[in-house]
């Protein structure tokens, strides 16, 4: 997998700001029409970029364990990731930026 480093990102998340150095895959998009360019998994939360440039913030507490898992799964498998979180996820994300 491709290795895409992004140095420092200052976010604002709530009142606490948080400075993280992420290192996101590269989504492998199997079936060709996703809008999902790459993403990190973290022990509970998975970090989406996509296409269009906004990082999405996913986490058990804002998305629930289960969903995030299932999210994690797809991203590795690299295939189902954009529509779940349209079809399902929607708008319960911890934070997003660009």
């Amino acid at each position: 997998m491709v290795s895409d480093r992004i140095n420092t990102i200052d976010s604002l998340l709530g009142d606490v700001t948080l400075q993280k150095s992420i290192q996101m895959q590269s989504y492998q998009n199997l079936g060709g029409d996703s809008g999902v360019s790459a993403y990190e998994i973290g022990p509970d939360s998975l970090t989406v970029l996509f296409k269009d440039g906004w990082y999405y913030f996913y986490t058990y507490a804002s998305t629930g364990s289960g969903e995030v898992e299932m999210l994690k799964q797809l991203a590795v498998r690299g295939v189902g990731l954009n529509s779940y979180i349209n079809a399902t996820i929607k708008a319960n994300f911890a934070h997003k930026w660009k």
